[in-house]
C-alpha cells in the first residue's frame, strides 16, 4: 500500500527495493504513480491503468422497486459502501449527516451504510449519541450481486475516505446511474473528473454536509453516469494490461 506503508521507513525501503527491481509497475491512478515516483522509482517504468467495472453485474434497476425490495423509504437516500474501518471515514460521514440536518435544513434524508468491520460498535454509539437512529441504517455486509439494487435505490453514493487509489464502488455506482459525493483525496479527482458525475469536497464535516446537500438537490443525468462507466469496462482494462505485459516482454 503506497499510501500508508511508504510512510514507515523500514517498509519504505522494502517497497523501493521491490519496485526498482520490477520490470514494470502498474498504478491505478496518476496520484498513485506520483507517490511511487517519490520512493523514488523511474517515471518511465510506471504505467497508469485505472480500475474498471463489470457492467454485466452493475446496471440501473428501477429505483422504486429496489427500495421496496430492500425495505427502504421513499426519501432522499445517501448510500455508503465499504469496510467499517477508520480509513473509510464513516464517523465523519455520520457527523456530516447531522450537519446536513442542522446547517442545510435537510431533514428527510436516510444514510444507509453497507459493510461490516471493527468500527461497527463505535458507529452505533455515535449514532445514538447524535440521536440519528431514525436516519442511519447499518445493514451489514451484503452479497456482491445485490449491490446494484442498493446503488440504484440511492440518490447518491458518498465516500468520506482518508485514502483512496481508484475505488471500485465509484464506477459501480456510475454504472447504476448514481452520482457520487467524495472527499478530494489522492486520485479522486481522476475518478470524478467533472461535476456531471458527482461532487468533490474537502474532508471536513461542514464541507461534506454542503456537498451532500448539493448532490441531493441536483438533477442528475443517469445516462451520462452510465455511459462514463461503460468507457471503463474490465475488458478495456484487460487489453491495456495485456499490452503492457507484451511491451515489457518484448523489451527483454
Amino acid at each position: 500500500d503506497i499510501h500508508l506503508f511508504s510512510t514507515f521507513p523500514l517498509i519504505r525501503r522494502r517497497l523501493h527495493h521491490t519496485l526498482t527491481r520490477a520490470a514494470h509497475v502498474i498504478a491505478v491512478s496518476q496520484a498513485l504513480k506520483n507517490a511511487i515516483i517519490e520512493l523514488p522509482v523511474a517515471t518511465e517504468k510506471i504505467s497508469v491503468i485505472p480500475n474498471g467495472v463489470d457492467t454485466q453485474k452493475f446496471f440501473r434497476v428501477d429505483r422504486a422497486a429496489s427500495r421496496e425490495q430492500l425495505g427502504l423509504p421513499q426519501a432522499k437516500i445517501i448510500l455508503a459502501v465499504g469496510r467499517l474501518e477508520p480509513v473509510k471515514g464513516f464517523e465523519l460521514l455520520i457527523k456530516a449527516l447531522q450537519k446536513l440536518f442542522v446547517d442545510e435544513e435537510k431533514k428527510a434524508a436516510l444514510l444507509v451504510i453497507v459493510g461490516e468491520g471493527s468500527e461497527r460498535a463505535g458507529l452505533e454509539k455515535l449514532i445514538a449519541k447524535l440521536h440519528l437512529q431514525e436516519h442511519v441504517r447499518l445493514v451489514g455486509a451484503r452479497p456482491h450481486g445485490e449491490l446494484k439494487q442498493w446503488y440504484s435505490a440511492a440518490d447518491c453514493l458518498c465516500l468520506a475516505s482518508e485514502r483512496e487509489g481508484w475505488p471500485n464502488v465509484v464506477l459501480e455506482a456510475f454504472a447504476c446511474g448514481t452520482p457520487v459525493v467524495a472527499t478530494e483525496v489522492w486520485g479522486m479527482r481522476e475518478v470524478i473528473p467533472n461535476d456531471a458525475l458527482g461532487v468533490l469536497t474537502p474532508r471536513e464535516e461542514s464541507h461534506l454536509a454542503r456537498a451532500l446537500a448539493c448532490a441531493l438537490s441536483k438533477s442528475w443525468q443517469s445516462n451520462v453516469l452510465m455511459e462514463h462507466a461503460r468507457e471503463r469496462s474490465w475488458e478495456k482494462v484487460a487489453e491495456q494490461v495485456e499490452h503492457t505485459f507484451e511491451r515489457v516482454l518484448a523489451s527483454r
